[in-house]
């Protein structure tokens, strides 16, 4: 079953989310420019879109685009939703690649909403990491710093 088509764009990173409150199905993706022959280039296009249903997943509203989300070019979804400890936000990770041909200008930040994803605030995310041999069986540890902006 086909449940969000936006002509002239490729749906892709579909995210699903239940929420026990409303009983409600949450579905985020990202929609981007599609462009024939074009390899990945207009991954700068993306954008977020959420659709919601109400009867668990047999019919869904409108594919309606979260302006909170994709106001910076390149919108990528990475993660599950989760629950914040206190459980009164939904906590999202996100990857952006404003401008593919500058690999130094990608980002990434942790979004949250207290109104089941209407809107978002940012948070940044610091990391303090190094540049490591990767190793098969070798674990590697990355600290995250979570700043409010």
């Amino acid at each position: 079953m086909n449940v969000s088509v936006i002509p002239g764009r490729a749906n892709q990173s579909p995210v699903l989310f239940y929420d026990r409150g409303d009983e409600r199905l949450y579905l985020f993706h990202t929609s981007h420019r599609a462009i024939a022959g074009v390899d990945g280039r207009v991954s700068e296009t993306s954008l977020v879109v959420r659709l919601v249903s109400e009867d668990h997943g047999a019919t869904w509203g409108p594919p309606l685009m979260v302006s909170d989300l994709s106001k910076a070019g390149g919108a990528a979804l990475k993660g599950n939703i989760v629950l914040s400890a206190a459980g009164d936000e939904w906590l999202l990770p996100m990857y952006y690649t404003p401008e593919v041909r500058h690999a130094d200008r990608h980002y990434c930040t942790l979004r949250r909403s207290s109104d089941k994803g209407l809107t978002w605030t940012v948070r940044a995310l610091r990391c303090s990491c190094r540049r490591l041999p990767v190793r098969v069986g070798v674990r590697v540890r990355v600290r995250v710093r979570v700043k409010d902006t």
